[in-house]
């Protein structure tokens, strides 16, 4: 009883580190790709960056509840390797403890897990959402920041729309200011000056705009209207919109808990769907059982046996794996391998099902079974033995290089393990949030699958860093714990010789980053949110259109709405300013189609701003001599966060229309090809764990720095590209800071250990 009560507690302190670490992963990756969407949209909308930490902190019983039992499952693995690996398995079933036994603490823990995401998902998750869709509404509606980005159109509510030209560092300081007023009854009031300030008021409730030397446009629908040239001037608009509430909680079946789902059950008069309320119930408590699964008995001394003997033969050429030979289970000779023989043959069907994430475990490759010249030595005759002199010289050139291609290989198989399992639980998650909303639209698994395969490219960018960092924290606590690295030093190569080796693939994934996402992943999420548009439900088509503000060159443009291939623009209005960003010239029509060479505005009225006076036209048929596309409205209105290089560098160059700050074009631009250097951060903070064992404190501070610093730096990145495209920081800073900091962080550790 005693030495089992030992064994329970051994396991359960393996299994806290990996637990903790995967969990750390887990919720880093799928929280960070969250915190910058809400960083933009409340940029967008002129809100307060500080709700930001509110509402993260109440999606983390979401995000934690599907975390938990992924990170139970894979750490499983981890722990029963490392068993097998140091034939602790073996120790513990000669001292007479059974396999079932041994799965008791998996089991235990397990339980635990289930009971915890029960009250997780069951109960905090409801109220956790509602919170969170609560705080984003006020932080959109309670008020705006008073601060402005450079050419950011900003609508704070009451018919108000405010942009500058240039803006200060502060974002009250404002250089070519336009502001737009809309009253109830339709009079439009247009005003545009050289300078401007905003403020707010002593008691904190207004917003006040300080203008200087400008011109007001007064005027009705079908008048001309009054100017007004003023030396100072000021507009205020309340700083709260309360027409921002929501709904009381409980009118989504995700926002009830477990409890108040089976109340609504037995009430036969339930407002919401029995259906959904019986999917949702069955789907949590599935759910919530999936933590103790992984756990069944039998498992992991399976495994570790089938590690163990899955350890390749002392072969000639295969590096290091000829000075460190597995033995067998009775730490005698390694025992003999089948040919084809599968490392996880005898697995329980109930595994089968988990075979994905069963190969995230550390596997050795499979070495050869014969040498490359064999068939040619039994070749008799002249060129016979030529050729296999000179099949010879070539193995005997591929053996100077094995160390590196194992080396190289172990790496590989681990990153791409990695980033399968990270792609699919980001993939599980956002299918969790938008399957109804799939379903809704009658397109069924087919829908489902078009929008993983839409997301793939977005998903891969956001784990490729943290995968390389994944795959090398397994490589080289694997080749510490087996020695590997010992021998490998004992060569003469240090560890930057290593780094040598693995440098390949860091560099495949940073190249492949760099495609995706200076054009791949930009053009998927376009068609993505072009797809969800057009098969929306007809009550959501319906929905009144929001004006689309732009700017196109020196113009200010405003499109009512837009037909879904950017053929035809309803409510069109053109503001024209000269030199000293005054209005001159405002040009409104019903509507417009494209025509060569630009656009032809029908029914169009003409007001000029002369002296002044001001002049109004009769309605007529007007050309309108511009480089806008259909293709380009289309994109306006398809806005997302992620655009590609050739767009950023078009509009930084005025080539196309824009409607977002330059600095979020050079935050994107630089991000193309600081991004893919994360991969190769990601390596040199993970390489001091190569210089310790995880059996001595130094080798668990080691490995717990790559965790820490790589899942910092995975923070730190994206918190300063959020604040770069929101024109809190220059771009240039925001986007290389993080990359050239961390870097510096590794080496010096690197020269630390080292030395």
């Amino acid at each position: 009883m005693i030495r089992s009560k030992k064994i329970d507690r051994y396991m359960l302190e393996l299994m806290t580190r990996p637990v903790v670490g995967c969990l750390a992963v887990t919720l880093t990756s799928l929280l960070l790709e969250r915190i910058l969407r809400l960083f933009n949209e409340l940029a967008q909308n002129g809100a307060d960056f500080g709700f930001v930490l509110q509402i993260t902190v109440n999606l983390v019983p979401q995000y934690l509840t599907l975390a938990l039992p992924a990170s139970f499952f894979v750490s499983i693995f981890i722990v029963i390797a490392r068993l097998g690996d140091d034939n602790e398995i073996d120790a513990i079933l000669a001292s007479g403890v059974s396999i079932s036994r041994l799965s008791a603490p998996f089991i235990g823990l397990g339980l635990a897990f289930t009971l915890v995401s029960l009250v997780l998902f069951g109960f905090l998750q409801p109220y956790g959402r509602y919170a969170y869709l609560q705080v984003l509404n006020m932080a959109i509606h309670a008020g705006w920041s008073a601060q402005l980005q450079p050419q950011v159109f900003v609508d704070p509510g009451h018919g108000l729309t405010i942009t500058a030209d240039e803006v200060g560092m502060s974002g009250r300081k404002l250089h070519g200011v336009f502001v737009r007023q809309v009253s109830a009854d339709g009079r439009e009031r247009i005003s545009t000056a050289h300078e401007g300030e905003l403020t707010t008021s002593v008691d904190k409730t207004m917003v006040e705009l300080h203008m200087d030397k400008g011109i007001q446009l007064d005027r009705m629908p079908g008048q001309p209207g009054k100017i007004l040239q003023f030396q100072n001037v000021t507009v205020a608009e309340p700083m709260g919109d309360m027409g921002g509430k929501i709904a009381p909680r409980g009118g989504d079946v995700r926002e009830l808990t477990l409890l108040e789902l089976v109340r609504e059950l037995r009430h036969k008069n339930s407002v919401l769907p029995h259906t959904a309320l019986r999917s949702e119930l069955y789907g949590r408590l599935v759910r919530d059982a999936v933590g103790a699964v992984p756990a069944a008995p039998g498992h992991p001394a399976r495994h570790g046996g089938q590690a163990r003997a899955a350890r390749p033969r002392p072969d000639p050429g295969r590096g290091p794996d000829d000075l460190v030979p597995p033995r067998g289970a009775d730490g005698g000779e390694p025992r003999p391998r089948r040919p084809h023989q599968p490392r996880a043959a005898d697995l329980d069907d109930l595994f089968r099902v988990h075979r994905p994430l069963h190969l995230a475990v550390p596997v050795e490759p499979a070495p050869p079974r014969r040498h490359p010249a064999q068939p040619l030595r039994r070749r008799p005759g002249r060129r016979g033995a030529l050729a296999a002199r000179a099949v010879r010289a070539r193995a005997g050139r591929r053996d100077a290089v094995t160390l590196d291609r194992y080396v190289l290989r172990l790496l590989l198989v681990r990153t791409i393990m990695a980033a399968v399992v990270l792609v699919g639980l980001v993939q599980i998650l956002e299918l969790l949030d938008v399957t109804t909303a799939i379903f809704d639209r009658g397109l069924g698994l087919a829908g489902i699958g078009h929008y993983s395969l839409l997301r793939l490219p977005g998903m891969f960018q956001q784990v490729a860093a943290l995968s390389v960092m994944i795959g090398s924290l397994f490589t080289f606590t694997q080749m510490s714990r087996t020695s590997e690295m010992v021998v490998i030093r004992a060569t003469g190569a240090n560890i930057y010789r290593v780094l040598q080796m693995m440098a390949p693939v860091a560099i495949g994934v940073a190249l492949l980053d760099f495609v995706i996402a200076a054009e791949v992943a930009p053009r998927t999420q376009d068609e993505l949110v072009h797809w969800m548009a057009v098969t929306a439900p007809a009550a959501e088509q319906t929905k009144a259109p929001k004006a689309h503000w732009f700017r196109l060159g020196p113009e200010v443009v405003m499109v009512e709405d837009a037909s879904a291939n950017g053929e035809r623009l309803t409510g069109v209005r053109i503001y024209r300013r000269n030199a000293e960003h005054l209005l001159v010239e405002e040009i409104s029509a019903p509507s417009a189609t494209p025509e060569p060479g630009g656009w032809r505005l029908h029914g169009a009225q003409i007001s000029r701003v002369v002296g002044s006076e001001a002049t109004l036209t009769p309605p007529a048929e007007q050309d309108w001599k511009t480089r806008l596309t259909p293709s380009e409205v289309v994109r306006l209105y398809r806005a997302t966060d992620q655009i590609s290089s050739s767009t950023a560098v078009a509009a930084l160059t005025r080539a196309i229309p824009i409607d977002r700050s330059p600095d979020f074009y050079r935050t994107r631009l630089y991000r193309t090809f600081a991004e893919p250097l994360g991969a190769l951060v990601m390596l040199l903070l993970s390489a001091p764990a190569a210089l310790g064992t995880l059996r001595s404190p130094q080798g668990v501070r080691l490995m717990l720095f790559g965790l820490i610093s790589g899942l910092l730096f995975l923070v730190v990145d994206g918190l300063l590209t959020a604040l770069g495209e929101a024109s809190a920081l220059p771009p240039f800073l925001a986007s290389w800071s993080a990359p050239i900091a961390f870097a510096a962080l590794g080496v010096t550790a690197l020269l630390y250990l080292e030395g």
